[in-house]
């Protein structure tokens, strides 16, 4: 019966292996993560102190004050010569 209780905790340092390996990668995979974290919440809490003290936010309405200017949109159209008239009428009628 001792073979029983040498492959249970042979099995139980297994997992253990396996625990602490999955935990590192984890750890690694998740450093990104962490970084794109930290940079927004520098950037936001910079934003906060310096931007916005100095100007006011801007609402959705001041975007439409300027006058409207002209918009290019590249669409690959090889061979699309049958739909590419009626995309474009669409596109135009339904851009704000």
């Amino acid at each position: 019966m001792d073979w029983l209780l040498d492959v249970f905790a042979t099995w139980l340092y297994g997992l253990k292996v396996i625990a602490i390996t999955l935990a590192v990668i984890m750890f690694i995979s998740g450093l990104d993560d962490f970084f794109i974290d930290v940079v927004y919440w520098v950037r936001r809490i910079k934003r906060k102190l310096s931007v916005y003290r100095r100007y006011p936010r801007m609402s959705y309405r001041e975007l439409y004050k300027p006058d409207e200017k002209p918009l290019a949109i590249m669409v690959p159209a090889w061979n699309e010569t049958g739909v590419i008239g009626n995309m474009a009428e669409l596109a135009a009628t339904t851009l704000d």
